[in-house]
């Protein structure tokens, strides 16, 4: 019985948004009337409690847009890339210290769902940040390279964490890979991807 009603929930879910993106199409107005949105309402809310609810794609919240939020991001981001290592055996930033109280993946789940709360032009600039971060280290590396005539720049170790980072929010965010591209050359992401 329960598997029958994932798969009427799941089916109805479907059949609700369908005709609301019709009807929104058609109407050439995005409001829904007040049935429509009580209806969702009701159906989002069994799907939640069959624990087939996805909170991180979840807006919580209706805010207001807040100037800066994007650069405090990815300050944060940035600040506390030096606090992580890379462990190859779960493909993730971990602490690389036992007294810092945050790992890798809880810290890109939480930011992915702070940024669900916002336009997606925040996720977007968040990763424009952090990509500018990641090409002003490779100049700054190959600068010194040519002053230094070493044999080829390397990417810092706060460079190469803050791109695994970029990395695993678009995974974990559902960004396509080619808006990260648009910001990081993806030569630079498969580097780093086989270390």
């Amino acid at each position: 019985d329960a598997s029958k009603l994932q798969h009427t929930l799941s089916t109805l879910n479907e059949a609700i948004m369908s005709n609301a993106m019709v009807s929104c199409r058609t109407t050439n107005d995005n409001v829904l009337s007040e049935k429509s949105i009580n209806g969702i309402q009701e159906v989002r809310d069994l799907i939640d409690t069959m624990g087939e609810g996805d909170p991180i794609s979840t807006a919580f919240l209706q805010i207001d847009p807040l100037e800066g939020l994007p650069v405090l991001l990815a300050l944060f981001v940035i600040s506390y890339m030096p606090k992580f290592k890379y462990d190859s055996d779960f493909g993730a930033l971990v602490r690389s210290n036992e007294g810092y109280p945050i790992d890798g993946w809880p810290v890109v789940v939480g930011m992915a769902t702070l940024l669900k709360q916002f336009h997606p032009s925040y996720t977007d600039s968040v990763l424009a940040y952090l990509g500018q971060y990641v090409r002003s280290s490779i100049y700054s590396s190959s600068s010194r390279k040519q002053s230094k005539k070493e044999d080829a720049p390397h990417l810092s170790e706060t460079a190469t964490h803050t791109l695994i980072f970029a990395c695993h929010l678009c995974s974990i965010s559902k960004v396509p890979r080619s808006v990260l591209y648009e910001k990081i050359p993806q030569y630079l992401i498969e580097i780093c991807a086989q270390h």
